[in-house]
């Protein structure tokens, strides 16, 4: 799975808490602003799915 951010955006931490890893960056242009894009991995989303999932429906079920 992979998520494209702008190096600015404060959610690529999220994006790294769950586990993706940055795997290159880009740069783009946006309204004549010259930006970095960078694009999050993850090679196993079952983690995430956990995560964010998983710990949610395992609660339920306590």
């Amino acid at each position: 799975m992979k998520k494209e951010v702008l190096e600015d955006n404060q959610s690529k931490r999220f994006y790294e808490r769950l586990g993706a890893r940055l795997e290159k960056t880009e740069k783009i242009n946006i309204g004549n602003k010259d930006l970095d894009l960078l694009i999050y991995v993850w090679s196993n989303i079952d983690p995430v799915l956990y995560q964010t999932r998983g710990k949610r429906n395992a609660d339920e079920n306590k």
